[in-house]
């Protein structure tokens, strides 16, 4: 539930305009569970290439300028 949060308040904090979709599908296991899917789009500013390999080390932010316009921590 955090996770899909932090997804979607970063989406909607960084796009300005345009859209931002949750899609959620559903596929029933053997068990009786369900797998459920969730999937973020957003039309916002992004992450160039060159910074996003970053993005899996600890405690690393992308731009730390967008930090001070948007607030945060960039931890999101």
């Amino acid at each position: 539930r955090q996770v899909l949060n932090n997804l979607l308040s970063n989406a909607i904090k960084f796009t300005h305009s345009g859209e931002v979709a949750l899609t959620v599908t559903g596929e029933r296991q053997t068990d009786g569970r369900v797998l459920l899917d969730f999937e973020v789009r957003d039309t916002g500013i992004g992450i160039g290439p060159d910074l996003q390999a970053k993005l899996y080390q600890s405690f690393v932010q992308a731009d730390s300028s967008s930090t001070r316009e948007y607030g945060g921590t960039g931890l999101g």
